[in-house]
C-alpha cells in the first residue's frame, strides 16, 4: 500500500488546480490533501472544512508552510458548506 504522503500527492502532479483562486475541502479531515495541493499552487487560498475534532489536528497545514493561505471552518456538512467567491 502507499505511504499517506505519496497518496495525498497523486492528485497534484495530474490536474492544474492553479486556476482556482480558492480551493474548498470538504470533509478534509487533517488538511494533508489540502496542503499538498495549495503547495503545488502558490497563488491559491484554501479552506479546510471539517467537524472540529478534525479541524483541531489540521497541524499538517502549519507544517507544509500554508498555514497562511488556509482558512480552517468547523462544521457538519450535512447543515452547511462554506461560502466562496465564485469564478
Amino acid at each position: 500500500m502507499a505511504k499517506h504522503s505519496e497518496l495525498t500527492m497523486l492528485p497534484c502532479g495530474g490536474y492544474d488546480f492553479s486556476v482556482y483562486p480558492t480551493i474548498v475541502d470538504v470533509g478534509g479531515g487533517h488538511g494533508s490533501l489540502l496542503a499538498s495541493i495549495l503547495a503545488a499552487t502558490p497563488h491559491s487560498q484554501g479552506v479546510l472544512y471539517d467537524i472540529p475534532a478534525s479541524c483541531r489536528r489540521a497541524k499538517d497545514l502549519v507544517e507544509r508552510d500554508v498555514a497562511d493561505r488556509v482558512r480552517i471552518e468547523a462544521g457538519s456538512f450535512f447543515d452547511s458548506v462554506p461560502a466562496v467567491r465564485r469564478i
